[in-house]
C-alpha cells in the first residue's frame, strides 16, 4: 500500500537487532544452564522506503536518542534521506517514553531545522502532521 500514499509516517523501528535464528517452538530451560542469542541488524524498513520513493511523496521518520540528539539526528537524515526527521531526546524526567509530554526538533531534508518547546504529545502529532502536509504541498 505504500506506493498509493503521498505521506508515510515511519514512527519507529521494530528493533534494531533480531535474533540470527528463530525457531517454531518454546526454548525450554530444563537441562539448561543458560542461552545465548546472537544477533544481527534488523532490516532497515525506512530506509528500503525511501529507495522506492515515488514523485510526491512525503517521508517522515523519527530519531529517538538519549544523548547528542541533534548529532544522531543529523547523521540519520543524512543516512536515511527522509522529508522530515522528528529527532527528540526519550530520557528526560519531563518527556519521553514514560510521559505524556515530549520536545523535538524537526530536520528538513533541505538542511532546515525547527526546534520545538516541550509540548502535549497529541500537539506534537498535530504539527508533525502539519510539516509534512506542507512539505506536500510544496512538492518536496
Amino acid at each position: 500500500r505504500y506506493a498509493d500514499c503521498s505521506i508515510v509516517v515511519m514512527a519507529a523501528a521494530v528493533a534494531d537487532f533480531t535474533p540470527r535464528e528463530t525457531t517454531p517452538q518454546k526454548i525450554k530451560k530444563e537441562g539448561k544452564d543458560g542461552l545465548r542469542l546472537e544477533l544481527v541488524p534488523t532490516a532497515d524498513i525506512l530506509k528500503e522506503l525511501v529507495e522506492g520513493k515515488k514523485q510526491g511523496q512525503v517521508i517522515v521518520g523519527f530519531a529517538a536518542e538519549t544523548s547528542e540528539v541533534r548529532e544522531k539526528a543529523r547523521r540519520k537524515l543524512r543516512d536515511k534521506k527522509v522529508d522530515l526527521l522528528v529527532a527528540n531526546e526519550v530520557s528526560g524526567k519531563d518527556s519521553g517514553f514514560e510521559s505524556d509530554f515530549n520536545r523535538a526538533v524537526f530536520l528538513f531534508g533541505d538542511g532546515t531545522e525547527e526546534e520545538l518547546d516541550l509540548m502535549p504529545k497529541h500537539d506534537l502529532a498535530v504539527r508533525i502532521w502539519e510539516a509534512a502536509v506542507e512539505l506536500l504541498r510544496s512538492g518536496a
